[in-house]
């Protein structure tokens, strides 16, 4: 059985799912493994996005956690960018605020624009 630490890998080249190797080549098609530990950039914009929304709307996360039946440190990650949020948890947050996934979608990338416009002007 495989240790705690251990990571799992897709090949880039041949998409073979798989532990991490010691030599950090697939096992497969020889090919270098480049592990991925940094989430995607547009994770962390959908957590901002959602961030503000909330802190517009007026709700800790303690209330927005409990309103979509998880708990609050889920909630923090997502806002972080730590983990990304699925299609599910997405339409849930949006029906929070009276959102279908599109209409959340558009307010965070408003508000994301909104936030870097600001910051540039300041």
């Amino acid at each position: 059985m495989p240790s705690p630490r251990t990571n799992v890998l897709r090949c880039p080249h041949c998409r073979l799912l798989q532990f991490s190797t010691k030599n950090g080549l697939c096992r497969r098609c020889r090919q270098v493994l480049q592990p991925s530990t940094l989430p995607p950039v547009y994770a962390k914009c959908i957590g901002r996005g959602i961030r503000m929304l909330r802190l517009k709307y007026g709700l800790t996360q303690a209330q927005l956690a409990a309103a979509l039946n998880t708990k609050r440190t889920y909630i923090s990650t997502v806002e972080r960018g730590v983990v990304i949020p699925s299609v599910l948890t997405i339409e849930r947050i949006g029906a929070v605020f009276g959102l279908d996934i599109a209409g959340l979608f558009l307010i965070v990338r408003q508000m994301k624009s909104e936030a870097d416009h600001s910051q540039a002007a300041a």
